[in-house]
């Protein structure tokens, strides 16, 4: 569903990808886009596609504006991403200590 006032945008880029027309002047303008569309329907479908696949690969617009914001955030505080493994991570022995001393003494009461 179109958001506030992104309708003639959204029309412009499919304008521009050759996916679509823009219908000005009323039912006449209207008639003329469906009349671009029958004469260049077989293009479309090729462009429809093209993008498809494009779109796909690229994993969608959400995707990369926030692999975008990530890579301005980490550069500017120069934060290096580190794999799970190679980050040192703290040690797992006192919290099972500690569960396990409250396991006994909940069972000693």
């Amino acid at each position: 569903c179109p958001g506030f006032a992104d309708q003639n945008g959204n029309a412009l880029r499919l304008l521009r990808k050759k996916v679509g027309v823009i219908a000005r002047g009323g039912a006449e303008g209207v008639g003329t886009a469906l009349r671009q569309v029958l004469d260049n329907l077989e293009e479309m479908k090729r462009n429809a596609k093209d993008l498809k696949i494009a779109m796909q690969n690229e994993g969608g617009g959400a995707v990369k504006g926030a692999n975008s914001i990530e890579n301005v955030v980490n550069k500017k505080s120069g934060y290096e991403p580190r794999s799970f493994w190679t980050v040192r991570r703290m040690p797992i022995w006192p919290f099972v200590l500690s569960a396990t001393v409250w396991a006994i003494a909940k069972k000693v009461q």
